[in-house]
């Protein structure tokens, strides 16, 4: 049985300018799990002591895990989370501030079913890719049961082809 994919959202903001940022990051994690059905990843639940550059790495492989950054007001008084959010830009990652805390609810919600489709069709030009490098002995070329599955969209694209 395959597991339907869920949308990960990572929270950013200020962490040591913040003494008080578990508390808003568990906040805004619970309205968002509240409302989204979504996975959430922080930096909340990360181990104590480690240092600034392993926190920094943990964070891009955080964002890199993402659909969706959600920025927390308190990022423009950080220099950890400024940086986070220029990776955001150079990497294309969507990224959200969480100012307006109901637009940005409704603009996760909104952006749900975008990045289930996004996905669903991802795993179908990897499939595409995976039977273009290792086709079919049997029919030379893309397996029917396999060429069945694909979208139309994906089969007008292997007749062009």
């Amino acid at each position: 049985m395959k597991m339907t994919r869920k949308m990960k959202v990572v929270i950013l903001g200020a962490i040591d300018s913040d003494p008080n940022y578990v508390d808003k990051f568990k906040r805004v994690e619970k309205l968002i799990l509240s409302k989204v059905d979504c996975v959430v990843l922080t930096s909340t639940n990360l181990p104590l002591y480690l240092t600034e550059r392993d926190y920094m790495r943990l964070s891009m492989e955080n964002i890199d895990a993402a659909d969706v950054v959600v920025l927390l007001p308190c990022w423009k008084r950080s220099q950890g989370a400024s940086t986070e959010r220029e990776y955001c830009k150079r990497t294309a990652k969507l990224f959200l501030d969480f100012e307006d805390e109901h637009a940005a609810i409704q603009a996760l919600l909104r952006l749900r079913p975008i990045l289930a489709a996004q996905h669903a069709y991802t795993e179908q030009l990897n499939d595409l890719l995976r039977f273009a490098v290792r086709p079919d002995a049997q029919t030379n070329g893309l397996g029917r049961e396999a060429a069945q599955k694909l979208p139309i969209a994906t089969k007008t694209l292997l007749h062009a082809t």
